[in-house]
C-alpha cells in the first residue's frame, strides 16, 4: 500500500511539474508578446502581469496533475472507458449484495 502511494505522488508530482514548465514557458512567452504588441499592456503594473504569469502557471500544473491522477487511478484499478464498473459492497443496493 505503501509503495502504491509513493508511485502514485511521485507520478502526480512529476506530471504537475512537467505542466508547470509549460505553462511557465507560455505565460513569459504571452506577457512579453503582449508587452511589444500593445503599449497598453507596457503601462499595467507589474504585480499584474506576475499574476497572469503564476495563473498560467499554476492552473497548468493543477489541471494536469488532476488529470494524471485519475489516468493513474484507470490504470492502476482498472476502470476506464472500455472496462466493466466494479461495483463495490458499499455501492450496491440492499436487493443485490455483492
Amino acid at each position: 500500500m505503501l509503495r502504491t502511494n509513493l508511485l502514485f505522488s511521485r507520478y502526480v508530482l512529476t506530471k504537475g511539474a512537467q505542466a508547470s514548465v509549460v505553462g511557465l514557458a507560455v505565460g513569459v512567452g504571452a506577457v512579453y508578446l503582449a508587452g511589444r504588441r500593445w503599449p497598453a499592456f507596457r503601462q499595467m503594473p507589474l504585480p499584474f502581469k506576475a499574476f497572469l504569469i503564476s495563473a498560467s502557471t499554476g492552473g497548468t500544473a493543477l489541471t494536469v496533475a488532476d488529470r494524471a491522477s485519475l489516468a493513474f487511478e484507470r490504470q492502476r484499478y482498472g476502470y476506464g472507458a472500455n472496462t466493466e464498473k466494479v461495483v463495490l459492497p458499499a455501492d450496491s443496493d440492499w436487493k443485490h449484495r455483492v
